[in-house]
Formats: C-alpha cells, structure tokens, sequence
C-alpha cells in the first residue's frame, strides 16, 4: 500500500490551539483538587470501599464541583452550561485523572451535554446489554453502568435507538470493581418509560468519550510516573540514589516517553474536535489516544510496583491505588486488541 493510501487523519493546530484560558483552568482545577482531594482522601475513600463498602461521602466533592460548572463544561451556553471546548474537558480529565478523583466526572459530563439540560445528575454507558423495547416499555439490563448506583437519569442504547431514562424505579446492583474510584452498577429495568432521543451518532459520542478517559489515563500515568522517579532520587543504594543505575533509569524514561506520546495524541483528538474536523479523521486519533493511554498507564502503575522494590508491594505505597486504575481502565470503552483492530481494518481499506 502506498502512503497515498492511508486513511487520513484530521489537521490540528501546531500548538493544538492551546491558549492561556486553557492554561488558567487547568491550575485552577489542580488547585481546588488539591484542596478537596488529596492524597489522604483517596486512601480513606478506598480503604473504607475495600474494608466493608462504607466510603467516604462523595457529595461535598460533587456539590463542589457543580458549584463550578464543572459537569456543564461543555453543554451550550445557551443551555446554561459553559460552552468550552473539548480542549478545556480533555485538560479538566487529565486533572481529575491525577489524583484519581473518584466521581465520575466524564460520564456525567457526556451525559449531560447529550440531554441538553443543565443540574441533572445523569449517566451514560456504550452498552446495550440485553435491554429491549416491549410496548415502547423498556425491559433489561444495561451492564455496568458507570456511577449506575447514584444517578437520576441514564442516557444509554437499546437496539439501534438511544434513550434516556429516569432510574427511579430502576433496580440498582452495585457490581464489584478492581478499583473502587470506578464505581459502577447493573441497572434492571422492569417496564421503565423512556424518552427516544433522536439524531445520536454514536460514533462522535463515542470519540468524546474516548478522548475523555484517555486524558484521565495521562494524567493518572503522570502521577505514579512522579512517584517513582522521587523515590528512584531518594532510596539510596550502594552509597548512591538507585535512580543513577541504568535499570530503573531507562525504564522511568521509556514510560515518559509513553506517556507524552499519549498526551499528544489526546490533545490531537481534543483539538480536531473543536477544529469541527469530520468525526471519519478523528475517530482512529481517539482510538490511537485511548489505546496510548491504557498502555501509558500500565506501564507506569506496574513498572512503579517494581521499581519501588519490596514497598511497591505492599498496601502503604499508593502505586497500587493507580495499578488497580490501570488494571480498570484496560477494560473500558473497549479493549486495546478491539480498538487496534478496527485501527487495522481501517487501514486496510485505505
């Protein structure tokens, strides 16, 4: 196949049509987040899920981030939310993805861009399971739902048709998760009513939420990269910091390098999409971000366990709280093998 053959990609900005509003919301969300969940937060909440389910109460942090418009970040203006770009989203997931924020942010974020409506709590999910129309009454089960247990509102597929639906009557089964920051439930519909929601696409809803989850991806990689690299400085080992031997150096580079690899591809798809670029060109760069971002993570949660020696394996080194992120995000939106797969059909075609 000649390179005139390739299936093209969409064009992008040289600076990914980066801007200092772009730079302010980004500090500013480290900083809140810094402020509201830090560290000992996150330990609390997922020894409290582990231990007997009992976690740490979520609504202050939740209430908080609606208080800033977080979770209307790309609904309309018109439609009272803040109209940012996709750039602004990917930025505020790369943040909530560092410290591995455990509300579920994007999904509400989709969600609520998809219905138009400002305040709701809603959900969205991919998966049709084995939901069915029965007299335009919805019967089924949509699998693993994310934040299926608390949300008021799922906007999700049946058939070819894409709904959204009031879960007040819904049966909610918590299911158990590798990493209880992605807290998800079966959600049982028993002759549910729902509201057809006409002139989805699913693949432009699709490439958002890979975009989403990829930035999330890069900026819980960075977290457990910065980890590492400190106690490579620290730990000290034949009269010297072990970060000066060839074998955890390379390693602690070679995920860098992954990782930045991940990022520009998220900024790439982030950009094309507020470029307007054809969801056709866009679709292998979110595909190529989320797969980057899977591999960056894994990388950097699995080579932390190991490079942090005998501590990296027990419960007080926070690595493993990312390698249960990692071990999670693997298995969301879609495996690596299916998105390369279709990336190669793709190609294949030309």
């Amino acid at each position: 196949m000649t390179m005139s053959g390739l299936p093209k990609l969409a064009k992008v900005p040289t600076d990914f049509g980066f801007t200092e509003e772009h730079a302010l919301l980004a500090a500013s969300a480290r900083r809140f987040l810094g402020q509201h969940w830090g560290s000992d937060s996150l330990r609390g909440f997922v020894e409290g899920a582990i231990a007997d389910g009992d976690a740490v109460d979520l609504a202050p942090l939740e209430a908080a981030m609606a208080e800033l418009g977080w979770f209307e970040l790309v609904l309309a203006d018109d439609r009272g939310g803040a109209g940012l770009g996709w750039l602004h989203a990917a930025l505020l997931a790369e943040e909530l993805g560092r410290v591995l924020c455990p509300v579920r942010w994007s999904s509400r974020a989709l969600a609520v861009a998809v219905l138009g409506e400002a305040g709701v709590r809603a959900t969205i999910t991919f998966d049709g399971g084995d939901t069915r129309f029965d007299d335009e009454a919805l019967q089924g089960t949509h699998p693993m739902v994310p934040d299926g247990a608390r949300a008021d509102v799922l906007v999700a597929p049946v058939g070819d048709a894409w709904v959204a639906v009031r879960l007040d009557g819904a049966e909610r089964r918590a299911r158990a998760v590798q990493d209880p920051t992605r807290a998800c439930a079966d959600v049982v519909h028993d002759g549910a009513e729902v509201h057809r929601l006409d002139g989805i696409a699913p693949t432009p809803l699709a490439i958002q939420a890979w975009l989403l989850h990829a930035a999330e991806g890069v900026g819980a990689a960075e977290t457990v990269l910065g980890m590492t690299r400190d106690y490579a400085v620290e730990r000290q080992q034949f009269g010297r910091p072990i970060g000066t031997f060839q074998a955890v150096s390379h390693p602690i580079v070679d995920t860098m390098i992954a990782i930045e690899r991940a990022r520009n591809l998220v900024l790439a798809t982030a950009a094309a999409l507020d470029a307007g670029a054809d969801a056709g060109r866009v679709e292998p760069m979110a595909r190529m971000a989320k797969v980057a971002a899977d591999d960056a993570l894994w990388d950097a949660a699995s080579r932390g366990v190991q490079l942090h020696g005998g501590f990296g394996f027990t419960w007080d080194c926070d690595v493993h709280l990312y390698l249960r992120r990692a071990l999670s995000a693997r298995a969301e939106l879609g495996s690596a093998a299916s998105h390369r797969e279709a990336l190669a059909e793709r190609l294949l075609r030309g």
